[in-house]
């Protein structure tokens, strides 16, 4: 005598579709490991981003300074504040440079040159867009 079975007929019976199954797979742990493990490359994952981070903001910083460096002996050369990025790197009159190529922040992007400055008259305000790339953002570097 053959036993018949109700609702599936052969087939393959995949674990989650099993009364209970979830609880199931809870109790054996394998669930557990694979979340413990996942939370540890998403760890790792932020902890190399994060140092990415630091480190482009530092190359951007030191840009920042080379600018406004090169700006400053400008302004002292020629008493105006320069144009723009491309007069430091190409005076007027063809001079000495100030700076060999036009510097790029840490995000390959350009730098946005305010001269005078919006603090002092005296000072050149150089910035960075920062991490996210948009300007009125809260990461932008000055």
């Amino acid at each position: 005598m053959r036993i018949r079975r109700r609702g599936r007929t052969g087939g393959v019976v995949i674990p989650w579709e099993r009364h209970g199954a979830i609880v199931e797979a809870l109790r054996s742990g394998w669930i557990k490991k694979l979340l413990v493990g996942a939370a540890g490359v998403a760890a790792i994952g932020w902890v190399f981003r994060h140092d990415d981070t630091r480190a482009r903001i530092r190359e951007t910083r030191a840009a920042i300074t080379e600018v406004e460096r090169a700006a400053a002996r400008f302004r002292a050369d020629h008493e105006r504040c320069p144009r723009g990025l491309r007069e430091l790197t190409q005076p007027p009159g063809g001079g000495v440079p100030y700076m060999r190529k036009i510097p790029r922040d840490g995000w390959g992007r350009a730098f946005d040159l305010v001269c005078p400055g919006r603090r002092s008259a005296d000072v050149v305000d150089v910035r960075s867009r920062g991490p996210d790339g948009t300007w009125f953002g809260m990461d932008e570097i000055d």
